[in-house]
């Protein structure tokens, strides 16, 4: 493993669990921090699309392996 791919974990994590604090205290908070769940969500599907996307690009793979030597 890569010690871009250990440092974007890392990042990855600590986006996440920072989000999930923010979340966690609007919903301590105020009655209505039901409401901070929807752009959470929505956070938290594009991440995963983006990573998924990143993981799995071709064209990423074919340049690492033959170009960027």
């Amino acid at each position: 493993m890569k010690l871009d791919q250990i440092v974007l974990g890392l990042v990855v994590f600590a986006g996440l669990m920072y989000a999930g604090f923010l979340v966690s205290t609007a919903l301590l908070v105020a009655p209505w921090g039901l409401l901070a769940l929807i752009p959470f969500g929505v956070f938290i599907v594009i991440l995963g699309i983006v990573i998924y996307q990143k993981i799995n690009n071709r064209e990423d793979d074919y340049y690492e392996k033959n170009i960027d030597k």
